[in-house]
């Protein structure tokens, strides 16, 4: 940071800091003292009863709000409630409060008409030092002020009844609208962050080092991180900011960095403000106050028919997805009074008897209305950041599309997407040999497979004849060439293949398909649940899930692939090689090309555990960060399948003589965090490595990890797993 002023510390703290200090030491000691009581002592209070609710008319846009009464520093609190309608114009004004709820500290009580009123200590020291500021005005002038009467949500709803919860918060734009001014209560100050009001009156003091650090933490503290306080702040005609005993107006504020010539030369500091919890909701105050729907309510300008506001839900909950609430629901509920109504199907109510997933499908249905592809491919991704932010789990969103939307089953398999995916995984074998890499055309012509003195070069030295016609018979028959027929793999950056293009499509398609479902179902509800799942039905949604996945992803990536042509697919991206490995193993390979991981001697030989009846397998291999990556994949050849008899029969053997054999062969079984994306289980499938047994254990495991709260350990580095990734 650039040097400071002239002034030397010495005489900046002499000339400003102190006496802004001292100021208010010396109005606090202007006030009657009275005897040495504890100010934060609840002790008479204690007995009293609780206080009680009276109903609000849900008719009117009824509120409470609360009189703090005058009292010195010692006296316990003491308040009272009343009842107005804000369609009346409460008289007098009242002011809101915006602040976070218990921040520390144990709770205290507040008198309210012979009753007890329980409050958190946050909003204790709130009260406190807004009785002392009027008592102290008492005090000293002529004419006593009246107190301004406050709204604070924790004291003038009736927590205990949901109903009223929800209407009140239904209310929330029009309290903090019709509100003379917004108190932004920050807590107690903290360090030196008084310093930062200092600046309301001396801006020119910012680029000293001291002063520029208060702001910056008084722009970071966790007032700025909750959830409600985005639009508290935001919609509210005047806001004042108060820490402790020091205020000052947040338009004060505001000019101390709007004015760019003091922060000429200071771009670090000009970001750290920016980038700060409260810099960033002052730039939202500013934009909203500038929306087209904010000048139509405010000011009554409606010869557009265009007017609409600039923020939309669906960016305020992606924009402020780190703020924090004590309940889900407020996540959304926090921005319905600065959001736009949405063109969807469904307005958003405020209704804390709902489940989270209702919830859920309620915004889907408000926000994701599809008039451009643009918007349907973000359509899913949103999906998964609700499921998220309100802890709806796939298990439970699954229930929720199979007892509505029944029509969407082909496709859920999009639910089950997932980054992890804790698989077993059988290490059968471990290359000892390779031979060199070909083409596509040359792997698969029938001269590369028979055994005469110009043998190919793609079979290693240690391969013998017996070998090479052993592995030849299986691969040049059947449907081997279209396993191995290798397509590109998942991209997550750069320009992807066609194929990884195509199947990307298909994913999309599918899930705009779910998320239309889900929309229309949920406006067409029924009211009788679907008898195929009970409360327990995670074995429905799991079986429902690996059909979908295996049969019906697989069959629509098929059908698709057909499009394509093999110079796409194949010649590209494949290369191929022949190995041997140890426990007399044999096999085909086929792996990615230049600047891929190329099969070797000392990768492993694996399958997904489970018994199946496919010769496939992949190959892995650890690299130096400790991952196991996925190089290639394989038709393997078992030692008892090259046998007399069977070469008679021509690979003709029994679902049980290849589970027999299999069983054999595996060395050791591994539970690994594997790092996937769809595409990447879809081609799985299709190179049959992953058949429907193996699919379900697959999902078993990973969702029941997700219904015991298991999180995927490997992200974290704790090592619970070993790491699977796609090193293709």
């Amino acid at each position: 940071m650039a040097s400071s002023p002239v002034l030397k510390p010495s005489l900046l703290k002499k000339t400003f800091i102190e006496p802004f200090r001292n100021q208010k030491l010396k109005r606090a000691s202007s006030a009657p003292s009275g005897p040495a009581i504890a100010s934060a002592s609840d002790g008479p209070l204690e007995d009293l009863p609780a206080l009680q609710y009276d109903s609000l008319d849900p008719s009117k846009k009824s509120v409470r709000l609360l009189e703090i009464l005058p009292g010195r520093d010692f006296e316990p609190i003491s308040s009272k409630l009343s009842v107005c309608d804000l369609d009346d114009n409460p008289s007098p004004s009242y002011i809101a409060l915006s602040y976070t709820w218990n921040q520390g500290g144990d709770a205290k009580y507040v008198e309210c008409e012979g009753t007890k009123m329980q409050v958190g200590k946050n909003l204790w020291d709130f009260l406190h030092q807004y009785r002392k500021r009027f008592s102290e005005q008492q005090y000293s002038e002529k004419e006593p002020v009246q107190v301004p009467r406050l709204w604070i949500d924790s004291a003038c709803i009736n927590q205990a009844d949901l109903e009223e919860r929800s209407y009140q918060v239904s209310l929330m734009r029009d309290i903090y609208m019709g509100a003379e001014s917004v108190v932004a209560w920050l807590g107690l100050v903290q360090k030196s962050e008084e310093l930062a009001f200092l600046l309301t009156r001396y801006p020119s003091l910012l680029k000293v080092d001291e002063m520029s650090t208060a702001l910056v933490e008084l722009l970071s503290k966790t007032y700025w991180t909750r959830v409600w306080v985005v639009q508290e702040f935001i919609l509210a005609r005047s806001v004042d900011i108060w820490c402790g005993q020091y205020q000052a107006n947040a338009a004060s504020f505001e000019r101390i960095w709007r004015d760019h010539s003091l922060l000429a030369g200071h771009g670090l500091l000009s970001q750290k403000i920016s980038n700060s919890p409260g810099g960033r909701l002052f730039k939202y105050r500013r934009d909203f106050k500038h929306s087209k729907k904010v000048k139509r309510d405010m000011l009554g300008r409606r010869n557009s028919r265009t007017l609409r506001a600039t923020l939309r839900l669906r960016d305020l909950l992606q924009d402020f997805a780190s703020s924090q609430s004590s309940e889900v629901y407020d996540k959304i509920y926090g921005f319905l009074g600065i959001a736009s109504s949405g063109q969807g199907l469904r307005t958003i109510r405020p209704d804390y008897s709902r489940r989270p997933v209702e919830l859920l499908v309620d915004v889907l249905q408000n926000q994701c209305y599809g008039r451009t592809i643009r918007d349907n491919k973000k359509d899913f991704q949103f999906l998964t950041f609700l499921m998220h932010a309100l802890g709806v789990s796939r298990i439970e969103l699954t229930q929720y599309a199979l007892q509505h939307c029944a029509e969407v089953q082909p496709h859920i398999y999009v639910l089950a997407a997932s980054p992890c995916i804790v698989a077993s995984i059988s290490f059968i074998s471990t290359i000892s040999d390779v031979g060199n890499f070909v083409d596509h055309e040359e792997a698969f012509q029938p001269s590369t497979w028979k055994t005469t003195w110009s043998r190919s070069h793609m079979h290693p030295k240690t391969f013998s004849n017996q070998d090479i016609q052993d592995l030849g018979d299986y691969v040049t028959k059947g449907d081997t060439e279209l396993l191995l027929s290798f397509s590109d793999p998942h991209v997550p950056k750069g320009n992807p293949g066609p194929s990884e293009k195509m199947r990307q499509t298909m994913i999309e398609e599918s899930a705009d398909l779910v998320i239309a479902g889900l929309v229309k179902s949920a406006s067409e509800q029924q009211t009788t649940s679907n008898p195929s799942i009970d409360a327990n039905g995670e074995s429905v949604v799991r079986d429902v899930l690996s059909r979908s996945l295996i049969n019906d992803a697989t069959e629509l990536y098929s059908n698709a692939r057909t499009h394509l042509s093999r110079r796409n697919t194949d010649h590209h991206y494949g290369r191929y090689t022949s190995f041997v490995g140890t426990n007399g193993i044999t096999g085909l390979a086929c792996g990615g090309g230049p600047g891929s991981y190329e099969i070797a001697a000392g990768d492993r030989i694996c399958i997904f555990s489970g018994i199946t009846e496919s010769n496939n397998a992949f190959i892995v291999r650890l690299d130096p960060n400790g991952r196991w990556l996925i190089s290639g994949f394989a038709i393997i050849l078992l030692p008892e399948l090259r046998t007399p008899s069977a070469q008679r029969v021509g690979i003709a053997f029994t679902a049980d003589a290849a589970a027999s054999s299999r069983q054999l062969a595996l060395t050791s079984d591994s539970t690994m965090c594997f790092h996937c994306h769809l595409s990447d289980v879809i081609e799985l499938q299709r190179c049959r490595l992953l058949n429907e047994i193996q699919m379900r254990g697959l999902l078993e495991q990973t969702l029941r990890s997700e219904a015991d709260g298991e999180t995927h350990q490997c992200l974290q580095g704790t090592g619970k797993h070993d790491t699977l990734e796609f090193g293709l």
